[in-house]
């Protein structure tokens, strides 16, 4: 198991930012190098109150339903199945983030 926070760091502002393509881009790569690898990507998201968390503060911890990498990893292009994957990524996260 990896965590890797897609959006290229850590933010207090309580905003979901853009996510980057290199959280999709290492997920394709492994399952197409090893075949059957079974990758899979679990949205999570995590919320403070207030954005700045302190000893004492208010979490929420949202997990989503796993995204397949190998429903990406068949049509050979790594940067449209990267595009692909990383949009269904965002739009995951934002569903967590508004339940």
């Amino acid at each position: 198991m990896l965590v890797i926070f897609p959006e290229g760091g850590i933010f207090q502002d309580g905003a979901i930012h853009p996510i980057k393509p290199g959280l999709a881009r290492l997920a394709i790569q492994a399952e197409s190098l090893e075949s059957g690898l079974g990758v899979k990507i679990v949205p999570m998201s995590i919320r403070y109150r207030p954005c700045i968390p302190r000893w004492g503060s208010d979490v929420k911890i949202a997990i989503g339903s796993p995204l397949s990498v190998v429903d990406y990893a068949a049509s050979g292009s790594t940067k449209k199945e990267a595009r692909l994957l990383t949009a269904d990524l965002e739009i995951a996260l934002k569903n967590l983030d508004e339940s």
